[in-house]
């Protein structure tokens, strides 16, 4: 089985990649680079299963989950995040997300948050703890006095600078802009803040991502927290392995600066679990078979339709009906006033035939495209979801629309080929399309009352 390594390629976290190189360290071999924030797209140069481990924060293109079925997944230390995107908070857990996750249990998470998600789908999942406690210090790197602040609001810096003065001080920040793609090329960046961490006498910060790290590396760390919901959802888990305090804290001077505690020793038990699952993981993929995978050209096409925002919302489990029939009423409104113009510009000129013969093109590729995307719709939703009559009767008459018109464009693109002799009679098929879409639009808005009536 080939490797792949999870990356969030455009992140603004450097902890993100800090998480990338905890996974990194335990393959035999990186074949793939596998998006985070596009897992669902990944496709292999052939078709083969992809043994990736996926740990670290998920997600902020919340509609691209689940992963692709190339990809053979160990969730462990994985966050799957509330915060609110495009609409999305939890919905891209449920249904296909959490049929998906089930499939891979047990889920092992890095935060109590997630454990509970988990529990309330019927997932088995337990709390694994974060890669980056299973981070090894390097060889041959010497203790210097330095003293480390990351991202640390501005007055707690001032207020440390002014109590152990700036000799020793340093500053960083995980808040970056990562142009850099290759992956090895960051990998070296990582090693060498992480080197930089180890090096020092102190770490105080308010990224987890980088306590962790210094717990793993033996350097001491002091971690200001708020105590708020991002505490309880993310860093509440980690209270008793790393040493915790308040701003207030700091700036009262209940916290000795020159005499921070050293790191509790107890995370290696996490450690020590976290290890022992991805190297098992890792050395079960070496010689294993994933059978029944798609094809390469059926899942490209599938996944380039540009109907993809109702996939959306079907695996979400946000369609609303009555939402997407308004949506429907107000499409077929703007192509009755699109053909009510059609027709009325051809009762007073039949110039600019060349143009319109033009736009006829391009309506029916455009026809085709839809075409043959509801169809392979259809046909999926056949033989997978037994429960979705309704909305196959739905893809059915689309469909059955959907060929009238390509049938209809497909004639009219002959007779113009031909001729323009014949723009009474399509004048008349303008106004018949016209009436239908009236009598259409009619039936719509009862069926809409109909439903809102019942609701």
């Amino acid at each position: 089985m080939k490797f792949g390594l999870v990356v969030c390629s455009s992140t603004d976290n450097f902890g993100d990649d800090i998480l990338s190189y905890a996974s990194y360290r335990f393959l035999p071999k990186v074949d793939y680079i596998i998006d985070r924030e596009n897992a669902d797209t990944f496709i292999p140069d052939s078709k083969e299963a992809v043994a990736a481990i996926f740990n670290g924060w998920f997600l902020h293109n919340k509609f691209n989950w689940p992963p692709s079925e190339y990809i053979y997944p160990l969730f462990i230390g994985v966050h799957f995040t509330s915060n609110k995107r495009w609409g999305i908070e939890n919905e891209y857990l449920d249904q296909l997300g959490e049929d998906y996750l089930r499939k891979y249990a047990p889920v092992g998470c890095r935060d109590l948050s997630t454990v509970a998600k988990m529990n309330r789908r019927n997932i088995e999942a337990y709390f694994s703890g974060c890669l980056t406690l299973t981070l090894q210090p390097f060889e041959n790197i010497r203790k210097t006095k330095k003293i480390i602040l990351v991202d640390l609001p501005e007055n707690l810096r001032d207020h440390i600078i002014q109590k152990i003065g700036p000799e020793n001080i340093e500053i960083i920040t995980h808040a970056v802009t990562i142009k850099e793609k290759e992956w090895l090329k960051r990998k070296e960046t990582v090693e060498n803040v992480l080197k930089k961490y180890q090096s020092a006498d102190t770490v105080i910060t308010t990224r987890l991502h980088c306590a962790l790290p210094c717990l793993a590396l033996g350097t001491k760390v002091l971690m200001v927290c708020k105590f708020d919901e991002d505490y309880k959802s993310r860093i509440s888990a980690y209270s008793e392995y790393l040493n915790i305090c308040s701003e207030n804290e700091l700036l009262t001077d209940k916290i000795d600066l020159f005499k921070i505690q050293e790191n509790p020793v107890n995370f290696h038990l996490l450690a020590d679990t976290i290890k022992n699952k991805c190297t098992d993981f890792i050395n079960n993929c070496i010689d294993k078979d994933i059978p029944d995978l798609p094809s390469i050209t059926s899942y490209t096409q599938y996944w380039s339709r540009k109907i993809n925002w109702q996939r959306n919302l079907i695996k979400s489990g946000g369609r609303d009906e009555i939402t997407e029939l308004y949506k429907s009423k107000k499409w077929l409104e703007e192509q009755y006033d699109s053909l009510n113009t059609e027709l009325e510009n051809y009762k007073k000129t039949n110039a600019d035939q060349k143009k319109y013969f033009e736009e006829l093109q391009t309506s029916k590729k455009w026809l085709e495209e839809q075409y043959d995307s509801l169809n392979t719709e259809l046909e999926n939703y056949k033989k997978t979801n037994a429960d979705q009559k309704k909305y196959i009767e739905e893809l059915q008459t689309s469909k059955k629309w959907l060929e009238e018109q390509y049938s209809s464009l497909n004639a009219e693109l002959k007779n113009c080929r031909n001729t323009n002799d014949e723009l009474k009679k399509y004048i008349e098929e303008l106004q018949n399309g016209k009436s239908w879409l009236e009598q259409h639009s009619e039936e719509q808005e009862k069926y809409i009352k109909s439903l809102l009536k019942n609701k």
